[in-house]
């Protein structure tokens, strides 16, 4: 019998970002969906099996905030990521039901922490 993997989904227009965070995951023992705007997260088929979702705020289209306000009833532990240095930012997202949110550069060994314990909470 094979152990669950969970997977998280990563949402971010930067393709190094992406990278970066897809071996970061995977090191951390988690399955990795890659995906460059919200767009494309909404309208693919491997969104069903996500668990947690790591999302940058500034996306071309809809913004990350704007998806994570979208996305309020499907009730996923999500992060928000961002380069930006708007204080407001941070408080805006919590109120939008992020658990998380991470400025760029993050300190990789907190955001997968972050990660883990948002899915063990989804799990109860």
């Amino acid at each position: 019998m094979t152990a669950l993997r969970h997977i998280v989904g990563v949402i971010d227009d930067d393709q190094s970002v992406r990278g970066a965070l897809l071996r970061l995951f995977r090191t951390a023992g988690l399955e990795v969906s890659l995906f460059s705007s919200a767009e494309e997260y909404l309208s693919s088929p491997e969104r069903t099996g996500i668990e947690c979702l790591i999302i940058d705020l500034r996306l071309p289209g809809m913004s990350g905030l704007d998806l994570l306000h979208r996305l309020g009833a499907e009730s996923m532990p999500s992060l928000l990521i961002t380069a930006q240095e708007d204080a407001q930012l941070q408080d805006r997202a919590l109120a939008a039901g992020a658990v998380g949110f991470f400025r760029k550069p993050f300190n990789n060994r907190q955001l997968v922490s972050t990660v883990k314990q948002a899915l063990r909470l989804g799990e109860i």
